[in-house]
């Protein structure tokens, strides 16, 4: 069932909101404050994380596919051994390669 009003689209409204405001500042804005200029970039960024972090939200649940594979027992059970194995094994060794090629830049 579709809410009008509920917490993910009001995320995904404000996840708009801060990006473009996020774009218009960095275009409009032309001040000797780098502060500023940071401001605006992490707006920018966090707006764009929110935007499309609740935009799946939302087509996730409206999936017919997806309910039909929550329904399911078994595809719940490999679905959350999967989320186990990424978050313990792929993301930390990702977040290991990008930090050993920044300091690599260096």
């Amino acid at each position: 069932m579709y809410l009008r009003n509920s917490h993910w689209s009001r995320l995904f409204e404000f996840g708009c909101l801060l990006t473009v405001a996020g774009m218009i500042f960095l275009l409009v804005l032309k001040t000797n404050h780098p502060i500023l200029h940071v401001i605006a970039a992490l707006s920018l960024l966090i707006g764009f994380v929110l935007y499309h972090l609740a935009n799946y939200v939302l087509l996730v649940d409206r999936s017919i596919h997806i309910q039909r594979l929550t329904q399911n027992a078994t595809w719940s059970f490999w679905t959350r051994v999967l989320t186990v194995v990424l978050w313990l094994g792929a993301i930390p060794l990702v977040f290991l390669w990008v930090y050993d090629r920044l300091h690599r830049l260096r």
